[in-house]
Formats: C-alpha cells, structure tokens, sequence
C-alpha cells in the first residue's frame, strides 16, 4: 500500500471521531455501586444467585417453549429459536463467570502466607 492510500485511510478513520462512554446501548444499563462495592444495593452474592436464577427461568422457558413447538401447540419457530440462542449464552456467560472465580479462587490459595 502507498503512503497516499495510508494517510487518505486515516484521515478517513479521525474523520468518525472516537467512541463516546456516555452512549448507550440498547437494553444496557451501566452498572451502580456504592463505596462498598455493592451493586445496585446487593452484595456480589446476591447478584450472582440473581444470575443463576435468571439462567434457570430462561431455560425453563426454553423447554416449555420446546414442549410446546414439538406438540404442535404452536407454530412460532422463530420466537423459540430466539429464545434457545438467549438462554444458551446465558448459560455460557454465567460459565465464563464460573470459570473466573474459580481461577481467581486457586490463585489466592497459590499466594504465599
């Protein structure tokens, strides 16, 4: 690539200007905590139960979701479908947590005392 094609690149990219923190996303909230490092007034134990069971409502939606397309009850294979998708990254967002504390966990039991 020349040096021309290089600079008409960015100049191209600093003419997007850059991504503002103060932009929301749709559906995203940011995230409240209190000096004590609670979220939303809750402890991180509170938070990650609230999780657990918000993955097990999603799944047992599924299934009911699936009970009901496989006896014919209903015809909406999209809306199941999309609903298969939002409970199986749940369930992989709330293993990825997993897998972290008990990383973080074998690391403080690593640490010499």
């Amino acid at each position: 690539m020349d040096p021309m094609a290089i600079q008409n690149h960015v100049r191209s990219l600093q003419g997007l200007g850059s991504i503002s923190p103060s932009k929301e996303l749709p559906g995203l909230r940011p995230i409240e905590t209190d000096k004590a490092g609670s979220i939303d007034g809750k402890s991180f134990g509170e938070v990650l139960a609230d999780s657990v069971r918000e993955v097990n409502e999603l799944q047992q939606t599924v299934d009911v979701r699936m009970e009901k397309l496989a006896a014919g009850e209903t015809t909406n294979i999209h809306e199941t479908l999309i609903e298969m998708q939002r409970a199986e990254v749940s369930m992989k967002m709330l293993l990825q947590v997993r897998n972290k504390m008990v990383s973080a966990y074998q690391e403080i039991m690593r640490l010499q005392v």
